[in-house]
């Protein structure tokens, strides 16, 4: 039982560690960056601005 117990835990204990260091590659074009900032500047339209006086 000891054995299997090792096994386990090194089989549960490797795949968390890939899947910690596991790094997938991330490619923002230009294009998509100009659509993030003009939702952005849209939502910032929408916001009511906070007042610091009571």
């Amino acid at each position: 039982m000891t054995f299997i117990g090792f096994l386990l835990v090194v089989f549960f204990g490797g795949g968390a560690l890939l899947l910690l260091f596991h790094r997938e590659k991330c490619e923002l074009t230009e294009k998509d960056i100009d659509e993030l900032i003009h939702e952005l500047e849209e939502e910032k339209k929408n916001l009511k601005p906070h007042s610091t006086e009571p």
